[in-house]
């Protein structure tokens, strides 16, 4: 589930898809809420070392999952502040060169 959250969020070449990574996310926390309190044929199969670690790795995940959104929403923000800015530059050049390009006016000839 860790290996779709990386691909739906940096893998795919459109937009991340940020609903599949909340899902996976909550779902895997839901999991080990679950684990915290063990129906009992989840007992008698499976001992309380087994059950403890189960719980314990989907918190993990669970975290590891909600941290990926953060940074690749994190990402999203930076590349559309970066275009803005870079958009707001180029823009300035052009103005630039359009005024550089006109003559400028000199006192010198009327003394």
């Amino acid at each position: 589930l860790h290996a779709i959250s990386v691909w739906v969020l940096f893998g795919i070449k459109r937009n991340p898809n940020y609903t599949i990574a909340g899902v996976l996310a909550w779902a895997i926390g839901y999991i080990n809420a679950e684990l915290q309190t063990p129906t009992d044929s989840i007992q008698a199969r499976f001992d309380e070392t087994t059950i403890g670690g189960v719980a314990l790795a989907a918190v993990i995940v669970a975290f590891i999952i909600t941290g990926q959104i953060v940074v690749r929403f994190g990402m999203y923000i930076l590349q559309r502040y970066n275009k803005k800015y870079a958009d707001a530059v180029e823009g300035s050049k052009h103005n630039g060169e359009e005024e550089e390009a006109a003559p400028a006016e000199t006192n010198d000839e009327k003394v």
